[in-house]
């Protein structure tokens, strides 16, 4: 694909991410199982969980007329020929991992598929090598690439990504027994008018950065940059939480990711807010990159060694239980 002109290597998600193997979870779970607070309590990731991904064969079959997807846990066996069910009920049980809902699919499917039907390359190109998350010239105006799975630019597509939305926390729930009550855009980009719709699909909490984009949809996807604070709430009642603490060794090998996060944590503190810390998946993967994960993994230990011993009584929260308290703390606030 780089030598047609895909310049892939720019991304190093494109590089180093893949779909997690057994190894992978079983490696993050046991060592956040070493580290406890004075409770008692293990240190829990929210895993933002995506539900679905394209069946690429299937689509090419029906002339890229209909879309067709196999879910997370079919992944796993087309990939490794592994069942990681277990493992996943197993992590969420002992309150090492709970999964949050991302998407259904990590993917624009009505941009993707209607740039398909149109003959676009390089979409094209990719789609024959069982790929999406190239940039290039899509067909929206705002939009380089499709992974930004909730960005419309018309009402027919905003329709769209209600459905996919709606029908992925279906799916979750069947995939782990309970709904999820929270949610992160793909990309942090959501329009304000999806809000309600997954308010109606009981998500009780947002999570993003502190600036996140919004597109118009009645405007082509023109998309307004919205600032955002912990403990912030919409007209529906629904809280915001920040990432506000960044560990994320993948992006420089050189840097002290440890003693950056720690400050970030008691910056936090200091202000008496929660420390949210953002890591993602590729730090922790070995299916491409075995060193990768290895180095993450000692960072990771070492992070929750100098956690647990500067602040002993700290505590350890998902995304869920911390929508949790606050919506208790909202109940007991005036709005304002």
């Amino acid at each position: 694909m780089q030598s047609n002109g895909l310049e892939l290597s720019r991304s190093p998600y494109n590089t180093f991410d893949c779909l997690e193997r057994r190894e992978d979870l079983e490696s993050l779970i046991d060592t956040l199982s070493l580290y406890r607070n004075r409770n008692g309590e293990h240190p829990s990731f929210t895993l933002n969980t995506v539900l679905c991904n394209p069946i690429f064969e299937k689509i090419a079959g029906t002339g890229f007329e209909e879309y067709h997807s196999e879910s997370l846990f079919e992944s796993y066996q087309r990939y490794y020929g592994q069942d990681l069910s277990q493992i996943w009920k197993d992590g969420i049980l002992r309150q090492l991992i709970h999964p949050q809902f991302h998407a259904r699919e990590h993917l624009n499917v009505y941009l993707w598929m209607r740039d398909l039907a149109r003959g676009l390359e390089p979409t094209r190109f990719a789609f024959r090598h069982g790929f999406f998350s190239l940039r290039t010239k899509t067909s929206s105006p705002v939009q380089r690439h499709y992974v930004a799975a909730f960005s419309p630019d018309c009402s027919d597509h905003f329709e769209a990504i209600c459905c996919a939305a709606k029908d992925g926390l279906n799916r979750f729930e069947a995939a782990f027994g309970f709904r999820s009550k929270t949610f992160i855009g793909c990309n942090y980009v959501w329009p304000v008018e999806l809000e309600p719709i997954l308010f109606e699909s009981g998500i009780v909490h947002l999570q993003t950065r502190l600036k996140r984009f919004a597109p118009n949809f009645n405007q082509r996807g023109k998309r307004t940059v919205m600032r955002h604070f912990t403990g912030q709430r919409n007209p529906y009642g629904q809280s915001f939480g920040v990432r506000n603490v960044l560990f994320e060794p993948y992006l420089d090998p050189a840097k002290d990711w440890v003693t950056s996060a720690l400050r970030q944590i008691e910056h936090s503190f200091f202000f008496k807010a929660p420390a949210i810390v953002c890591t993602h998946r590729i730090n922790y993967c070995s299916h491409i990159n075995r060193e990768l994960p290895k180095r993450a993994l000692y960072l990771l230990s070492e992070l929750l060694r100098q956690i647990t011993r500067r602040w002993p009584d700290i505590r350890f929260l998902t995304s869920a239980s911390l929508a949790d308290t606050l919506q208790q703390h909202m109940k007991s606030t005036p709005r304002g």
